[in-house]
């Protein structure tokens, strides 16, 4: 499981990255992605995934998660649905 606490994504007790803006960044400060309107990117602003209705699609759009999946694995405050979605899809939870 992991949680959002303001802007740190923990997990299992660690630290895994923290959240600035609408970007995703690891433990070192590397920028690992980022999600913009539906849509989440990778480092290097390649699409790699969106929410569409309550699925987020990945892999070209032919491999989904439930969105309410990824809010059970996901908890924390008030953060968007496609922060959560791009969290998932960038730490692979």
């Amino acid at each position: 499981m992991i949680k959002i606490i303001e802007n740190d994504i923990i997990q299992n007790g660690t630290k895994i990255g923290y959240i600035k803006g609408d970007d995703i960044y690891n433990t070192n400060g590397d920028k690992i992605g980022s999600y913009l309107g539906n849509d989440i990117f990778d480092y290097n602003r390649n699409k790699i995934g969106y929410i569409q209705g309550n699925y987020i699609k990945y892999d070209n759009g032919n491999k989904s998660i439930s969105l309410q999946k990824a809010k059970l694995h996901i908890s924390g405050e008030t953060v968007p649905d496609i922060c959560r979605a791009a969290i998932r899809l960038l730490f692979g939870n």
